[in-house]
């Protein structure tokens, strides 16, 4: 239970600092202020976005390595049957 008090704690870190920069971003860019007890929600936000980014990306590099995997497959084949087609018959 220590652990995932612990790894919550730095998650909660992580989204506070991550809210508090993307807050400081929009209110340098707007002139109106955005409410403090915003930085958590926006900061969690944008951890779970760049979640889903990673998992995206790692779902595509997947997929990747999966089609090279087949299209090695398929050429071995081809070469085994090739070399055995060049053999003549048995």
């Amino acid at each position: 239970m220590d652990f995932l008090q612990a790894l919550f704690g730095v998650l909660q870190s992580a989204a506070d600092a991550t809210g508090g920069w993307i807050i400081r971003v929009v209110e340098a860019l707007l002139p109106a202020g955005v409410p403090r007890d915003m930085v958590a929600p926006v900061g969690w936000l944008a951890l779970l976005t760049g979640g889903l980014l990673l998992a995206e990306a790692g779902r595509k590099l997947a997929w990747i390595v999966v089609a090279v995997g087949w299209v090695l497959v398929l050429a071995r084949i081809g070469l085994a049957v090739g070399q055995a087609w060049s053999r003549g018959p048995a």
